[in-house]
C-alpha cells in the first residue's frame, strides 16, 4: 500500500485543471521535450515550480501528476520516456519500493532511460511542518532544478 496524506496546506496545482481522477491514469500538467519531472502528491507543486525555473536555463520540462502508483499509467510513462529520454521522480516516500522504483522497473524492461529518484532514505524524523521535512530531505524545487541540470548535462540526446 502506498498511501499519502499531507498534514499541512500545500499550494494547489490541480484545482484549475479539467480532468477526472481515474485509477491507473496520470495527468500531464505541462508538456515539454527536454526531460520529464514526475510529482507524487504534495511534491507536485515543487515539480511545477522547478519546470518554471528550468526555462531560465533553456530547458523545457514536462510535468506529470502521478496520482496512481498502482496500477501505473504505463502508456503515458512510456510515451514520455520516448519523448524526453530522462525522468526525475520526486516523492515524499522512501526511494525503496515507492513510485520511482515502480517507474524504474517498468522502464528497465520496456524502454530504459536514466531515472533520478528523489525521496527519503530513512524514516523517523519529526518536524514543525511538512514543508520543513521536504526541505530536510532535499525535496524542493531548487534541488529538482539542480538534479535536472545535472541529468540534462550528463545525458545529451
Amino acid at each position: 500500500v502506498y498511501y499519502r496524506i499531507g498534514r499541512d496546506y500545500a499550494p494547489d496545482v490541480t484545482d484549475k485543471l479539467d480532468y477526472t481522477f481515474k485509477l491507473g491514469k496520470s495527468y500531464v500538467i505541462k508538456d515539454g521535450e527536454d526531460l520529464t519531472i514526475i510529482g507524487v502528491g504534495v511534491t507536485l507543486w515543487d515539480a511545477v515550480k522547478a519546470s518554471e525555473e528550468l526555462k531560465k536555463y533553456g530547458i523545457n520540462a514536462s510535468v506529470i501528476n502521478l496520482f496512481s502508483v498502482k496500477p501505473l499509467d504505463e502508456e503515458l510513462l512510456l510515451k514520455y520516456a520516448q519523448k524526453t529520454g530522462k525522468f526525475i521522480v520526486i516523492e515524499e516516500h522512501n526511494v525503496n519500493a515507492g513510485a520511482g522504483s515502480a517507474i524504474s522497473e517498468l522502464l528497465s524492461t520496456r524502454y530504459p532511460i536514466p531515472v533520478k529518484i528523489m525521496g527519503t532514505t530513512s524514516f523517523g524524523r519529526s518536524a514543525r511542518s511538512q514543508r520543513n521535512l521536504l526541505e530536510y530531505y532535499g525535496l524542493t524545487y531548487t534541488n529538482i532544478v539542480k538534479e535536472a541540470l545535472n541529468l540534462v548535462q550528463r545525458v545529451r540526446r
